[in-house]
């Protein structure tokens, strides 16, 4: 059997909750300034469509709850 992770990419985050990637941006800067240690558990280069390359992070499970709780309670992001 495969281990189980439960490590995501932001989109995955956005589709997830249904929100703007704006937003989503917001929530993880703030959990980061606020509550959370750097939750960041990989990043990963990746090649876009249009050839270019970016690197995207990878979150863990407690930045994905402390995200879904901001969205799901309608916290606001300064």
């Amino acid at each position: 059997m495969e281990p189980v992770t439960n490590d995501i990419l932001q989109v995955s985050i956005k589709d997830e909750y249904v929100r703007d990637k704006s937003v989503i941006s917001r929530h993880i800067k703030n959990a980061l300034e606020d509550e959370l240690d750097n939750e960041v558990v990989a990043k990963f280069a990746t090649t876009s469509r249009d050839g270019k390359t970016y690197i995207v992070d990878y979150y863990n499970l407690d930045m994905i709850i402390s995200i879904g709780y901001c969205v799901e309670n309608g916290r606001q992001s300064s």
